[in-house]
């Protein structure tokens, strides 16, 4: 069966999906810009303020976000931060990727998202 043969409705509910679909990959792939950025903003500096700070420390919350207002220790914040790592060198082949075969390195992960949601959509 060819696009041309569904019916109006069948072309409507497959438009709202893929629509509904390029705007997620434009979230995932910002998602996943922005924490390589911070991740290499980590590695080129705040690790070593980072190391300074002992694991006991209560690190203020001074984000502003809605609803965050919760201060955390540098132990509770070193196990987010290993999270964020881990999910970057499982999808990044270049960092040793266990997904390498699906998402061979971050340029590709980044056209992904231009090509589906646009270069505006994704920046």
């Amino acid at each position: 069966m060819a696009y041309a043969d569904l019916t109006t409705v069948q072309k409507q509910q497959l438009g709202e999906f893929l629509h509904t679909y390029r705007a997620s990959m434009a979230d995932v792939v910002r998602g996943l810009r922005m924490q390589y950025l911070l991740k290499s903003a980590y590695d080129n500096g705040i690790s070593a303020i980072w190391v300074q700070v002992n694991n006991g420390d209560l690190v203020p919350d001074s984000s502003g976000l809605a609803g965050a207002n919760l201060s955390m220790t540098k132990a509770d914040f070193t196990a987010k931060l290993a999270w964020t790592t881990n999910i970057l060198a499982a999808i990044y082949s270049d960092n040793g990727g266990a997904v390498a075969t699906v998402w061979p390195d971050k340029e590709t992960v980044d056209s992904y998202g231009v090509q589906l949601a646009g270069p505006t959509n994704v920046s």
